[in-house]
């Protein structure tokens, strides 16, 4: 029965909507608003603490690799999972090794290697690897080293900073592609929006002063620049930068001439080698060797060859060349027990630099990188797939000796970077005798 004031037996006192979804304007219950910030205080509080044992666990990474000889306190508190090992490039000793966290590239003056990444800059002398100076960088960072002067582009522009104490001495704003540097200068690339004709713009930098000392335009290309050393006859005064599908010679008064090099190898005398892909593949497994005229360009020969990296040393071109895999049927592959086979071994091959000829081959544990180690030696790189092994191997570029064989210790493998070791960045002090060679431990592969 339903009256003025009543309600019927089967209809709740608040009608047909409960009041906790009827917007009846009153402010919240106050039991239930504290109870969700309750909820979401106990929620943050978890966040916090699993980010904390995140942390946590990355700085007490247990190491698995050789204790470093340069100590933390020495090394700008080095951690894993970079280290650099310094090689006597005569006898393939390590003389000394250093952690340097997460960096990416190294570069050598005035008796200082700087190993940048990470967030920072690790200055370390030649001798003995301790700091000589560290700094805070961008995370994304590069560096290069020409004179006495050690740059590093960040996102803001260009730093120069005085190798033996880490000085700022001049800096130039603005955005880079790439940065790369010799003997003599620091050359980079102009990056953000090309000039209005759609180039970009190559400048050549004073390493001192910062100053520019000759620029030219350019297509933009889609790779990273490489640059040749530059000749001993000053009368010439060229850089030959590689903008990944050629070669400027540039100058001050501008680009003298341009060839179609997809990678730079070096210079011997009057001769400037060079490689022209003859296939699109990654990696390159074929191409010709191809030798310059430095002052006009023009060519003087051209050998194909199979291979995948080179190195000039002593008039000597020493190409680092892939064996191919023997031939794999389509149901061979898709058998339950096929497994994929072991890297073969790698065929080293010395070619004269003045005619392209053939001087001497030899074969070695299967090599990704090749390097040139001074002393009219190079360094191989063989990353030990399937034997866990992984070793540099020493070389006399004249005559294809082997000097000398060593194991890659990395003291920046630990738990969590147990994977194996990739060599990114070497560099070779001719003063020292000493072969540097930055290597990073990898996380595990994560589907």
């Amino acid at each position: 029965m339903v009256g003025t004031g009543t309600t019927s037996d089967t209809t709740p006192p608040w009608g047909t909507t409960p009041p906790w979804i009827r917007d009846t304007g009153a402010p919240p219950h106050p039991t239930r608003s504290r109870g969700r910030r309750i909820a979401l205080g106990v929620v943050v509080v978890v966040l916090a603490l699993l980010a904390a044992v995140v942390w946590w666990d990355l700085r007490t990474d247990s190491r698995t690799g050789p204790d470093p000889t340069v100590p933390a306190s020495a090394s700008c508190d080095g951690r894993q999972p970079g280290a650099v090992l310094a090689v006597d490039a005569a006898t393939g000793q390590i003389r000394w090794s250093a952690l340097v966290g997460g960096a990416r590239s190294l570069a050598l003056a005035d008796g200082t290697l700087a190993a940048v990444g990470g967030g920072r800059i690790r200055a370390m002398r030649t001798t003995d690897g301790h700091a000589r100076w560290c700094r805070e960088a961008p995370k994304v960072a590069s560096v290069a080293a020409a004179g006495t002067t050690i740059v590093v582009d960040g996102p803001s522009g260009l730093t120069g900073h005085r190798a033996a104490n880490g000085t700022a001495i001049w800096r130039r704003f603005g955005r880079f592609d790439w940065l790369t540097a010799d003997s003599r200068q620091v050359v980079v690339q102009q990056g953000g929006r090309p000039h209005p004709d759609g180039r970009l713009i190559t400048r050549g930098i004073d390493p001192g002063t910062g100053a520019q000392r000759w620029s030219y335009r350019s297509q933009p290309t889609p790779f990273v620049a490489e640059i040749f050393p530059l000749l001993d006859e000053p009368a010439l005064d060229l850089t030959y930068v590689h903008s990944g599908v050629g070669v400027h010679a540039a100058g001050p008064t501008g680009v003298r001439w341009e060839a179609a090099l997809f990678r730079p190898i070096g210079l011997a005398g009057p001769d400037l080698v060079g490689g022209v892909a003859l296939e699109l593949s990654l990696p390159v497994l074929r191409f010709a060797l191809t030798s310059l005229d430095p002052t006009t360009g023009a060519q003087r020969w051209r050998r194909e060859v199979r291979g995948s990296d080179a190195r000039l040393v002593g008039g000597v071109v020493v190409v680092l060349g892939l064996r191919p895999e023997p031939p794999v049927t389509l149901e061979e592959a898709s058998a339950p027990d096929y497994q994929s086979p072991l890297p073969q071994d790698s065929d080293v091959v010395g070619h004269r630099a003045t005619d392209g000829e053939v001087l001497w081959s030899a074969a070695v544990p299967h090599a990704t990188q090749v390097h040139q180690a001074g002393g009219g030696a190079v360094v191989l790189w063989s990353p030990g797939w399937g034997t866990g092994e992984p070793q540099l191997i020493g070389m006399r570029a004249a005559t294809g000796e082997e000097l000398w064989r060593t194991d890659v210790d990395n003291p920046g493998a630990s738990e969590h970077y147990r994977e194996g070791d990739e060599v990114l960045d070497v560099e070779h002090d001719p003063v020292t005798g000493t072969t540097f060679v930055l290597v990073q431990a990898q996380e595990p592969h994560q589907d």
